[in-house]
């Protein structure tokens, strides 16, 4: 735990720390101890900063389409675009599927178009 000491002798902490109830109430008495009469409480609302990834949980499934995407576009951030899906979710998508279908489509003289990609998927749960 970080404990922040500011030059003009504000203390805080560098993150949140979450406390139940009596544990909360002891650690008050222990500052109250350590800084007689000089402890403000103040109620404080944190922003909802897991908004935005609580959104992307709903995940869009994979169609053959956008895996011949991965197939076509090499660079993870133009295929992030053209997908509307994060580049991070192009990469690990990416690095599962693309490796697994090129030994499956050599293994079957395959080339990579959307009828291939159709079949990998069927032959392989996806």
């Amino acid at each position: 735990m970080k404990i922040l000491v500011y030059a003009d002798k504000f203390v805080d902490f560098a993150v949140p720390v979450y406390m139940k109830d009596k544990r909360f109430e002891e650690f008050i008495d222990l500052m109250n101890t350590i800084f007689p009469g000089n402890i403000e409480i103040k109620k404080i609302s944190e922003p909802d900063r897991f908004k935005q990834v609580r959104e992307y949980k709903k995940t869009k499934k994979w169609s053959a389409e956008d895996y011949l995407v991965l197939l076509e576009i090499s660079d993870n951030g133009v295929a992030a675009q053209k997908l509307g899906r994060s580049e991070m979710a192009v990469q690990m998508k990416r690095g599962e599927f693309v490796p697994s279908f090129n030994k499956w489509a050599q293994a079957h003289g395959r080339t990579p178009d959307k009828q291939a990609v159709q079949e990998y998927l069927e032959k392989n749960n996806g």
